[in-house]
């Protein structure tokens, strides 16, 4: 059986997934310490979610992939933020 494709974030072999994970850890603390009622946390942290979700999707484009496993030098100019962008 082979593995299953793993969707990298960083060329030192870091998962897109746990990436993303990571950035939620952060951001639920982050928003845990504000000043702020319950319900305007809750709001803040649904939208915070939502933007880190989407934030580098653009990672998982073939040709950025190529480029985070050495597999090709660049990705011509392009960008995965701008990708991510028009994703979201």
């Amino acid at each position: 059986m082979t593995p299953a494709f793993v969707v990298l974030a960083k060329s030192d072999g870091e998962s897109l997934a746990d990436h993303v994970r990571q950035c939620l850890e952060v951001a639920d603390q982050i928003v845990e310490a504000l000043p702020l009622g319950e319900g305007e946390k809750a709001s803040l942290a649904k939208d915070l979610h939502l933007a880190l979700v989407l934030h580098d999707l653009g990672k998982a484009a073939e040709g950025f992939q190529a480029v985070l496993r050495a597999e090709r030098p660049s990705w011509d100019g392009l960008r995965h933020e701008v990708l991510s962008t028009f994703l979201a």
